[in-house]
């Protein structure tokens, strides 16, 4: 929002001199920031000089009626709000320029506190405009953001080719839970994003690691582990998504303390990320590698029943295992 404290900048453009020394001296005693002019000429000069909160401008002002001024503002681009200052003879005039697009009329002979109502109305609805601006500009860039990183998270899973859409299926897997679990939407919707989200550091893994036909070497497999540290460093500076890092970082630690990168244990890693945790295995273990067929339903909520507490979050484990049985249709991400 402006500054209250800053002056408001305006152009009074008036031919009558009495009128225009009785309103310079009263708005500058309210601390606003004052221009005169006496001519449509001089209405336009100063335009050019600098920009202005608020045009006072006399509807009959020499060389420069309110309807030329209008045209004058729309030809510049400028979206200054202009206040005619009309007779009572001119009323009609006065009214044909609100329909043109003047924010309101001041009629002579002046009521010093309708001009000064005025002003301030004209201020408070400047601040409104510049706050939603800003609140439209802030979107915008949360939504270039997010596409963004997700293009980058699909430029990472497409270099992956044995894990081609592993991450929206482990969204939708993690949603399931987060919904047995009472998530409010927005908080699914931060775990859908975090699903999708959650194997972006291997954007930063050799290819050759990322689809050896085979089982990784130690050497190999440390090199891999560093994905989640990775899409951390990657998502950390990312305003939209600098609450999911975290639960990026953690993805693959264990229950028992087994994990990595930090051997965090039970309730140190963060909730969203024992369910990806989760997730990331069942889908990573029903899908079909060079080296290995894929699991069964039944053998992978088996393998799960057997890691509760040890590699898996016991409570998020049985939310998981009820909702499978009988297997129900993955959630759409």
């Amino acid at each position: 929002m402006m500054n209250r404290n800053s002056a408001f900048r305006i152009l009074l453009a008036d031919h009558n001199c009495r009128t225009r020394r009785e309103l310079a001296r009263f708005l500058v005693h309210r601390n606003h920031d004052v221009d005169c002019a006496s001519t449509g000429y001089q209405a336009t000069r100063a335009l050019r000089k600098r920009d202005y909160d608020l045009i006072l401008s006399d509807i009959n002002l020499p060389q420069l009626s309110f309807f030329d001024l209008a045209a004058h503002l729309e030809t510049e681009g400028l979206e200054t709000d202009v206040v005619v200052i009309a007779n009572l003879l001119d009323l009609d005039r006065a009214v044909s320029a609100m329909h043109e697009g003047a924010a309101d009329f001041l009629l002579r002979p002046h009521d010093l506190k309708k001009v000064a109502y005025t002003v301030e109305r004209i201020r408070e609805l400047k601040d409104r405009r510049a706050d939603d601006a800003r609140r439209l500009q802030i979107r915008r860039e949360a939504q270039m953001q997010e596409e963004t990183t997700l293009a980058l998270a699909r430029a990472a899973e497409e270099r992956d080719r044995m894990n081609i859409g592993h991450g929206r299926r482990v969204a939708s897997y993690a949603v399931e839970i987060g919904r047995g679990l009472c998530f409010t939407e927005a908080r699914l919707e931060r775990l859908a994003f975090a699903g999708k989200l959650h194997d972006i550091g291997k954007i930063g893994i050799d290819d050759a690691i990322l689809n050896k036909p085979g089982r990784l070497n130690d050497e190999e497999y440390a090199v891999m582990k560093r994905h989640s540290e990775i899409g951390e460093y990657i998502l950390k500076p990312v305003s939209a998504f600098r609450d999911i890092a975290p639960i990026i970082r953690h993805h693959h630690e264990r229950f028992d303390g087994a994990g990595y990168p930090d051997g965090l244990a039970g309730d140190e890693i963060p909730l969203d990320a024992r369910i990806l945790c989760l997730c990331d295995f069942f889908d990573a273990i029903t899908s079909k590698r060079p080296y290995r067929e894929p699991a069964s339903l039944e053998q992978a909520l088996e393998i799960i029943a057997e890691e509760k507490g040890a590699f898996f979050d016991p409570l998020v484990s049985e939310v998981f295992i009820k909702m499978h049985h009988p297997r129900r249709a993955v959630v759409a991400i």
